[in-house]
This record gives C-alpha cells, structure tokens and sequence, in this order.
C-alpha cells in the first residue's frame, strides 16, 4: 500500500503524459534529428518513431537523468545523464516543453528513497535471485583465504547490527579477542568501524584491515583493547603500517576536532604512511571539470583537450589511488607486512583501496564472480553511502564519484594487463550504470554474464 501511494503521487506530477511531434538528437549517435512521439510514465521516458524496429525506441528511466536543461522561451530540452550522455529534445510548443520540463525536473529527483523504481519494480525478483549469482559466505571466505582456525574465528557480535551498522552482521577477528573486547573497540572508532578483515595472505600471512579513524582527540586518548585487537592481526614476530588515506595535515586537523590517528607511542608495531588522497567534494569538482571539457564543441585540437584534462585533475586522482593500492600490494605479497587502510569514516577513499589492493592481488578477484564478491561485500556491506555519493534523491550536498574513480582506476589496470581478467569494460559500465539508475532493489547479476 505504501508503494501504491507513492505511485499515486509520483504520477500526480506528471504535467503532460503523450507528446507528438518530438524531435530527438542524440548528439555522437545520430546523424540526424528523427521524429516522433514522447511519453512520461511514472518511471520512464519513451521516445519512439512509432515507424521502425524498437532500435528506434529510447527509454530512460527518470532516475538515471542528471540535468534538465531549457533556456528560457526556448523549445529546446537537453538531457543529460548521470552515465555521462546526452540527449537533446526539440518540441513544437513552448506549453509542452514546460509541462515535459517540469514533470522530468520532479521525477528526475525523488524526494525520498521509497520513489525510486526498485521499491516497485519486483516483477521476477525471486526468479531471478534464484537462478542468480552466489555471494560467498564468511565461511567461504574463511576457507578461501586459508586462514589458521588457531589463529582467526567468524564473530557474530555484531548480530543484528549492534555494534556498528555499517559492517556486516558476521566478521573474521582474531580468536583471542572476545567480543566484548570488539565493543569497546568500536567505542573508540569513528562510527564505530572497528578494524576488521578483509583480506588473508594465503602463503605469508599478512593481512588487509579496514576501519575508521581512532577517536583520539587533542588529548591523545589510547584504547588498550584496540592496541590489542590490531597486534593480535600480526603474524608473529612482524609488524604492521597504518595507511591513512589522508593528507598528514588534514588528519592532524581531525585530531583537533576529536579524530585523530595511531599515536606512534601507543601502537609501537605499526608504522603510519599518509596516502595523500582528496576529500570527495573535490572529487566531484573534478569530475565536473572533466565533463565541461568533454561536452564542450569549442574545442577545436588535441592540445587544448589535453589542457583540460589536465587542469581538471580527474587523473591526478586516478595516480593517487593506484599509488596507494601498489603500496598496500607490495607490502603484503613482497614484504609479508599487514596493512591496516583508514581515513575519517573508513566508507569512501578506504574502500577503493582496499577493493583495488584485493584485486592486484587475489587472482580470484579478476573473475566475473569474484569481482561481484568482491564489490558485494567491500562496498555494499561494508557501507558505502551508495544513495549520498550517487544522488539518489535531490539532495546533492554529498555527491561525489568515488566508486567511479574506483572503477577508472580498476580500468587503468585492465588495460595494462587485459588477459589477466575474465571480465572487460562492459561489466564496469554495467556496475557505474545500475549504481546510479536504482533500477533493481537486489544485484541482478544475470545482467553481468554477457560480458565476456
């Protein structure tokens, strides 16, 4: 019923249902502009010639257009979308560009999660999640990774969300920590992320944890019972580095403010390396930046192209990550050193580091089903604010392409070493794509067995 009504109202907004005499121009797809008929539905807009084969049809789903664009007087709409194309629509009367305008403006952007699509569109759910892919369990994982039952143990202090709810309800610790142990821990992180596994070296034994910063503050508080989960990692007789993913001095910033990181004089096995990276605003200013340069048709050479690719400093962002997983990989697999990844809230910049590091270094992760895993249980889990970075409402103050940026730069090592994947760009666009357009409600990954 809650569903129901919000159809109702959805469709409330719609201003002008059926539209003819559109023209349609998909700029770098058609030569020419073609003709024909546009309807608004509650969730979708269908342009179609109503002549030829459904190639000729284009249907978008609201949620997947970034911009509505008009000037003012002007008939002229310009679509853009949140995987970078653009359509432009030509209408015929100025009263039917407003109405189309105003109902994709609205539409375009839910007020609330409960409007988008996957909250209605369920048809085949369950046929397809039974002939779908298979996450492993923490069980599996346990076995996969090959890690020594006198060493680790699957905890499930965090039932039912308890102690941190943007972890998983199941988490590999080590076995002499006990639970009670795990809650004072995340007491004394940062939304209480508390470090956890997520990556086992089969041969040497280092291992890959992720958390959120410690809450040391000004005072430089310590944490006995965290000191002692993090040396408990450590295979014995090794020591561990701490890679902040902040610049130095924005993390001495939030130890002002009651954050901090590991205090070398309470975590004397772990060594601290900053990774430098950029907070996500300017990310997505320089994502910005990069799309002004791709649509705009001044440019006229190769040279001022590069100009502003430059300037935007999308790639720079790119070295950045690729840096910091080629230092997480050569510590564990070359040195056998465990690294633990953090920033502020653990949730953005940690997670492409630990996702990137897990693929250069665990071939399984190069596989259609591994790589699904893998983005399964390190950003769906483990709590990435997927509907914050992607915008999934009209709030758009937290928007920021940091699974983009994962995906460039798991795109830069692709084509380095392209047979060393199962998969190719196709499954990367399908990811970037289902990730903003909230279509389904549940993964389907039947949609990624085409990719190879």
């Amino acid at each position: 019923p809650f569903i129901d009504m919000a159809m109702e109202e959805l469709s409330e907004h719609i201003q002008r249902s059926v539209v003819d005499g559109v023209k349609l121009l998909a700029p770098r797809v058609h030569e020419e502009q073609v003709e024909g008929t546009l309807c608004i539905s509650v969730y979708y807009l269908i342009f179609s010639t109503r002549r030829r084969a459904a190639e000729d049809e284009l249907t978008v789903l609201h949620t997947a257009i970034d911009k509505v664009e008009c000037k003012s007087g002007s008939t002229v709409v310009s679509l853009c979308m949140k995987d970078f194309r653009r359509f432009v629509l030509e209408l015929s009367a100025l009263e039917e560009c407003q109405d189309v305008v105003a109902s994709l403006e609205r539409l375009s952007k839910p007020e609330r999660l409960q409007e988008l699509c996957a909250f209605h569109c369920t048809g085949g759910r369950q046929e397809r999640a039974g002939n779908g892919w298979h996450f492993p369990t923490v069980e599996e994982l346990f076995q996969r990774w090959h890690c020594p039952e006198e060493k680790w143990r699957i905890s499930h202090a965090n039932k039912d969300f308890m102690l941190c709810e943007s972890y998983p309800e199941e988490v590999i610790v080590p076995k002499c920590v006990a639970d009670d142990t795990l809650a004072a821990v995340a007491n004394f992180r940062h939304s209480k992320r508390f470090p956890m596994l997520c990556f086992h070296h089969r041969y040497n034994n280092a291992v890959l944890l992720r958390s959120s910063q410690p809450l040391c503050g000004p005072s430089h508080k310590r944490c006995r019972e965290d000191v002692r989960l993090l040396n408990a990692c450590l295979p014995s007789l090794s020591r561990g580095k701490v890679l902040d993913v902040r610049p130095q001095d924005v993390a001495k910033q939030h130890t002002s403010r009651g954050g901090g990181v590991e205090e070398p004089s309470h975590y004397p096995q772990w060594k601290v390396e900053y990774a430098g990276m950029d907070p996500p605003s300017t990310i997505q200013s320089s994502l910005s930046k990069l799309l002004d340069a791709c649509y705009d048709t001044a440019l006229n050479s190769s040279s001022s192209w590069f100009n502003r690719l430059e300037s935007s400093q999308w790639l720079s962002h790119v070295t950045k990550l690729l840096q910091a997983a080629r230092f997480v990989t050569l510590c564990i697999h070359q040195d056998a050193s465990s690294v633990l990844v953090h920033g502020a809230s653990g949730k953005d910049a940690s997670l492409q580091i630990t996702s990137l590091a897990q693929v250069l270094l665990d071939p399984h992760c190069r596989t259609i089903e591994g790589f699904l895993g893998l983005v399964q249980r390190e950003w769906l889990d483990c709590g990435h604010p997927f509907s914050l970075r992607h915008a999934h409402t009209r709030h758009t103050r937290d928007r920021a392409p940091v699974f983009l940026l994962f995906l460039d730069a798991l795109w830069q090592v692709m084509r380095q070493f392209a047979l060393s994947f199962e998969f190719n760009e196709q499954l990367l666009h399908i990811l970037h794509q289902h990730s903003h357009f909230s279509t389904h409600g549940i993964p389907n990954p039947s949609t990624f067995t085409h990719t190879h």
